[in-house]
């Protein structure tokens, strides 16, 4: 009886956390997949990127998916049981909360361990591939984004760049020249090549023009000058540190994570342990949270839990940020977080089994 149990629970969660998952994983793909083909439209990766930047950002996705869907595919499989009342036979038949976690562990378990392999080495490691795979396509797209015979905007939108012939082999472009207005004043540079060079320490792009002319100024008014140099390096973008500095914690491996003690590797860390604890606790929310009468809607308590599981993370992403800049003491981590929603799990569990159960469930007589 009670295997049947166990196969019949764990095949509606089975089956709806796949389909959520599925659902969920499209829907941040297609949005994933639009911010990319801009940038392939805009010339700033290449076109033929984007499929393998999108695997790699599926695979960075899973970590943080697989919990929330889980625990969606929960609310669903539970509001339809006791919708259908099937769970008030179950409860006829002596199979109270206690038993039914034993089956939700059945596929919450091996979920948690998914998750830990995926936040832990696999979601690194496509972070790290994915940089270096963007940080290619940027330093390719300086040069072949420059569409020969067209004219182009600068990415700061501070003036007009024309190139007549793009030698991507080379990395150098031919006969260009580029329209700037900087402070007020007119500038144009003309030269017969130039080339991309971007800074090591600071990662600004700048374009390099080499044996050209540089004019200043309105012709035919006082102070136009005409300058010949051999090189003149323009900066095209400025690198974004905070960016930077968040792709890197997302890439580092998680040994070097403990090895390198500063608090936004701390951070990063707990960061990384709240996906398969998140696994943990929203399976023993879920039980108590889909509680619903024949009467109410399917949907009715799911509306609820998306709100609970929206502060859960809010406040999991806030606790992060302290520890971070310093207002949280790194033991804390995002404990406190995990320790809030088991106190509502205690609470909704006593609202629906009553202090009784609790007390039998700690193995005290309960007199009738």
């Amino acid at each position: 009886m009670l295997q049947v149990i166990d196969r019949y629970i764990v095949r509606e969660t089975l089956q709806t956390w796949l389909a959520v998952t599925l659902v969920l994983m499209l829907i941040l793909l297609s949005n994933r997949l639009a911010q990319l083909l801009a940038q392939a439209v805009a010339g700033e990766i290449d076109g033929g990127l984007v499929f393998h930047l999108l695997a790699l950002k599926a695979i960075s996705f899973m970590s943080l998916l697989a919990p929330m869907s889980l625990y969606l595919a929960y609310m669903l499989a539970f509001g339809r049981l006791y919708r259908d009342s099937e769970m008030s036979a179950l409860a006829a038949c002596g199979v109270g909360p206690a038993r039914l976690y034993r089956s939700l562990f059945f596929v919450s378990l091996p979920v948690t361990a998914l998750v830990v392999v995926f936040a832990f080495w696999v979601g690194p490691w496509a972070s790290a591939q994915s940089d270096q795979v963007r940080a290619r396509a940027e330093n390719a797209s300086g040069v072949a984004a420059l569409s020969p015979g067209r004219f182009r905007e600068t990415t700061d939108r501070s003036g007009i760049i024309y190139v007549e012939h793009v030698n991507e082999v080379a990395g150098r472009i031919e006969n260009v020249f580029i329209s700037l207005n900087r402070r007020g004043k007119p500038m144009l540079l003309s030269s017969a090549r130039a080339e991309q060079w971007i800074d090591p320490d600071s990662g600004d792009r700048f374009i390099v023009f080499k044996d050209g002319y540089r004019y200043e100024g309105h012709p035919g008014e006082k102070g136009f000058k005409i300058i010949q140099f051999a090189e003149h390096a323009v900066l095209m973008q400025e690198a974004d540190p905070l960016a930077q500095m968040k792709r890197e914690r997302s890439s580092i491996p998680s040994a070097e994570l403990l090895s390198v003690s500063t608090r936004q590797n701390t951070a990063e860390f707990h960061w990384r342990l709240a996906g398969p604890m998140s696994v943990i606790m929203l399976t023993l929310l879920a039980l108590p949270l889909a509680k619903a009468s024949p009467r109410q809607g399917r949907y009715g308590k799911v509306v609820i839990g998306i709100l609970i599981y929206i502060v859960y993370s809010n406040l999991l992403g806030i606790a992060r940020v302290w520890i971070e800049n310093g207002k949280a003491h790194p033991m804390w981590g995002l404990w406190w977080v995990h320790g809030v929603i088991l106190l509502l799990t205690g609470a909704l569990l006593i609202h629906m089994q009553g202090w009784a159960w609790v007390r039998a469930s700690l193995g005290r007589k309960v007199v009738q």
